[in-house]
């Protein structure tokens, strides 16, 4: 009954005021005593605070004050409401690209043993300067790490299928042979990858489809395993679709049109020299490393054995330098327990 009188108050405030007023006049006329009702302004707070909250009445007047002063000066009123809306915007993004990042989390099974993994120069920690791992380190430590179940070097590349118009670029990510093993994601259509398709000495073209991909450009055609698609005028042949919920596993909100083997980075730059550097030379850095925790290995631990297999990768392929790692997941990130002096 409160809440109804107090509400009641607020849509017939002035009648209610009016009411009151002459309420305490008669009541003050009919005491006989100029004294019995004290200070009659205390007397109408008294009684007005029966009908609604002071401090929401004293925000409602606030609200009513503040648009009074905006309605004498529009000018004002349009930049400070342009300023607000521009706030909300950056607020509203900021907040969509750490809900993608941060809180969701990536379309594969067991995401919570799912890392992403990070490198810098101890020198330069403060900095905030961070890479990743060059491909030819990446398969040194997948060979000998124990603390992970499985390692993936990730590279993106802007691709042109044949039909598209030039200057239309997709976009491919080029992964290791045991990448949707690794994340433990099947396929819509076909198979993923398979490790020989994985070899720098004789690079397959071969390609796997999103789902969305698929369905927007080669209209949801269920026969298309085996078929090729032409991307930069090389005929790729599809071996699999990826599965419609599998969105990737990169930090932006974006997807990835198509998934190639990393060796195919020779067959998109045929003419070029450096996808040969980038895939055999040892000093190269750095392309984007995620990894699955073996079980009952933790964060701190794995971090400690990344750096021990990067001392002694630089040390045999003669490298200056060492390397302090991250591992960041959908809450966390940790860095190794100690340094090596």
């Amino acid at each position: 009954m409160k809440i109804i009188r107090r509400l009641r108050y607020l849509f017939r405030q002035r009648a209610i005021e009016r009411e009151l007023a002459e309420e305490i006049e008669v009541h003050h006329q009919m005491s006989g005593d100029p004294r019995s009702m004290g200070n009659m302004t205390r007397a109408r707070e008294e009684a007005r605070a029966v009908w609604i909250w002071p401090w929401f009445q004293s925000v409602w007047q606030d609200i009513a004050y503040a648009v009074r002063n905006l309605r004498r000066h529009k000018g004002f009123a349009f930049l400070a409401l342009a300023a607000l809306g521009a706030a909300i915007g950056i607020a509203t993004s900021l907040f969509s690209v750490y809900n993608a990042v941060a809180r969701r989390p990536w379309p594969v099974k067991d995401p919570a043993s799912m890392v992403k993994i990070f490198s810098t120069d101890p020198r330069h920690i403060r900095s905030g300067a961070v890479g990743g791992v060059g491909i030819v380190e990446y398969r040194y430590i997948a060979e000998h790490t124990h603390a992970f179940a499985g390692l993936a070097s990730l590279r993106d590349e802007p691709v042109r299928f044949g039909f598209e118009p030039f200057g239309k670029a997709s976009w491919a990510e080029l992964v290791p042979g045991d990448y949707f093993r690794l994340l433990g994601v099947g396929m819509q259509f076909g198979r993923g990858f398979l490790a020989e398709e994985d070899r720098i000495e004789s690079p397959e073209a071969v390609a796997v489809l999103s789902y969305t991909f698929w369905r927007d450009h080669f209209g949801s055609d269920s026969g298309i395993i085996g078929k090729q698609a032409h991307i930069e005028d090389l005929p790729f042949t599809v071996v699999g679709v990826a599965l419609e919920s599998f969105t990737g596993t990169s930090e932006g909100a974006g997807r990835y049109d198509v998934y190639l083997p990393l060796p195919a980075l020779l067959l998109l730059h045929p003419a070029e020299s450096w996808p040969r550097q980038v895939l055999s030379n040892a000093g190269f850095c750095c392309d984007s490393l995620i990894g699955r925790l073996s079980p009952g290995v933790s964060r701190v631990q794995a971090a400690a054995e990344l750096e021990v297999l990067d001392g002694q990768f630089r040390a045999a392929e003669r490298l200056e330098g060492r390397a302090t790692f991250f591992l960041a997941g959908r809450f966390w990130i940790t860095r190794a327990a100690r340094r090596r002096k």
